[in-house]
């Protein structure tokens, strides 16, 4: 979650959550932080994603948050971002994901212009892996430079499926007809729209 940091948005202080010893914060947002972490029955860095949930929010935004595990976690591709684990620590919701070493899609185009050839080929990455959600008929609904990181090895991989779709019958109901979901600047006419089809 590459989430910029916002007003009002305090990190949780914690030094632990399950088996994660928390090392530091990666990214705060108005939908709660990103920590780096160091699973310890494993010994690898993870990213570890805490909501913050709004006062006041009810099981909707709880079955989003863990809808958000059990959607990328159905999907195996190198430009996907790895759900390792979700779980719940002392009633502090959190999910445990692969930790991408590197800069957002958007720190990178602003850091210098990218030859065509490279805009194509990253262009390409990030269509095939919403290709391959797409076939688990799962629509990211928030795709934007902010939600794609360039890792060290310059591949893009798509993170934040915290908006996203199923198209089973659970899914639809969560999003009602009319309720607009995502980032204005990045979304399609339907969406804007409110158009949950």
């Amino acid at each position: 979650d590459t989430a910029r940091e916002q007003e009002g948005c305090v990190p949780v202080t914690v030094k632990k959550i399950g088996r994660y010893q928390i090392e530091r914060v990666l990214g705060i947002g108005a939908m709660g932080a990103v920590y780096l972490a160091r699973d310890e029955t494993l010994d690898r860095p993870v990213a570890i994603k805490i909501p913050k949930f709004p006062r006041g929010s009810g099981d909707e935004v709880i079955q989003r948050f863990y809808r958000e595990a059990r959607s990328a976690a159905a999907i195996t591709h190198p430009n996907i971002c790895a759900i390792y684990d979700v779980g719940e620590d002392d009633g502090t919701p959190y999910i445990a994901m692969q930790y991408v070493e590197g800069h957002s899609l958007a720190d990178y185009v602003n850091s210098y212009r990218q030859p065509q050839e490279q805009v194509a080929i990253v262009v390409r990455k990030i269509a095939l892996a919403m290709h391959e959600a797409h076939r688990y008929q799962l629509v990211h609904r928030d795709l934007k430079p902010d939600n794609v990181m360039i890792d060290h090895r310059g591949e893009p991989v798509v993170m934040d499926f915290g908006l996203a779709r199923r198209s089973d019958q659970e899914d639809v109901r969560i999003t009602r007809e009319g309720a607009i979901s995502g980032s204005p600047a990045y979304m399609s006419p339907e969406q804007l729209d409110g158009k949950v089809a």
